[in-house]
């Protein structure tokens, strides 16, 4: 579990090499998504932002991709197409 977030984080780190990095955690205990990472990525033009949340409910992960007026939301998956789950 920590391999596969650390490969998603790096992967991130490297998307965002010229751009601008932000991390927060949300430990709202109210809420039903935890966020796990934040990265905003800057470019002469827009800022695109990724943030990985977890479900409190399921514990899957979640990335979810933000830019201008579109963005996504997919769930995080290991090697064997299973959900990366936030064992914390």
């Amino acid at each position: 579990m920590k391999k596969i977030l650390s490969i998603v984080t790096a992967i991130l780190i490297c998307m965002s090499v010229t751009g601008c990095r932000r991390n927060r955690a949300n430990n709202d205990d109210s809420k039903r998504f935890v966020t796990i990472s934040e990265e905003q990525v800057c470019d002469s033009e827009l800022t695109s932002e990724l943030t990985i949340v977890s479900d409190k409910e399921t514990s899957v992960c979640y990335l979810i991709y933000k830019s201008g007026h579109k963005g996504g939301i997919t769930p995080l998956i290991d090697k064997d197409g299973k959900p990366v789950l936030n064992n914390k």
